[in-house]
């Protein structure tokens, strides 16, 4: 059955994201699905060797869409470092591409400005205590997928 997801049909979405799993050689271990109700699925993937620590949760109406959302929430986690946010990792850079602006500078541009506002936000609030670094804000750029243009 083609069921299609965010981007492309379930089937693919999954094969897709086992894929970079895989290439990133990560032993992952799927606990047993849960069924409790009809239409209501959930399954629990694990880091094997961290299970407790390393680990996402799908939950989908279907089997197949739980086990996207479990991939689909491992890879994000791993994307954001969300699995390392409770370690301080002095003066690292987390990602090859991030951007430091200082704190005091006017780090939004003007296509930015025009969704964003910083009215009632202190600067700090965008600081990040996982690092050494308190003087500058790091941001990472995302594409337009309009334009194609890195903002």
């Amino acid at each position: 059955m083609q069921l299609l997801s965010k981007d492309a049909p379930l089937e693919i979405s999954l094969t897709k994201m086992k894929k970079i799993i895989d290439d990133l050689g990560y032993k992952i271990r799927l606990s047993k699905e849960k069924n409790p109700v009809k239409n209501s699925f959930s399954v629990n993937l694990s880091f094997e060797g961290a299970n407790n620590y390393i680990f996402s949760n799908g939950k989908g109406s279907l089997s197949q869409s739980s086990l996207a959302s479990a991939y689909g929430e491992f890879i994000e986690r791993l994307q954001t470092n969300l699995y390392f946010n409770d370690y301080y990792l002095e003066n690292r850079d987390f990602f090859p591409d991030q951007k430091g602006f200082d704190k005091n500078s006017d780090f939004l541009d003007e296509d930015i400005k025009k969704y964003y506002t910083l009215e009632g936000i202190e600067k700090d609030d965008f600081l990040d205590f996982n690092s050494n670094n308190f003087s500058q804000i790091i941001s990472l750029p995302f594409i337009n997928q309009t334009s194609q243009k890195k903002v």
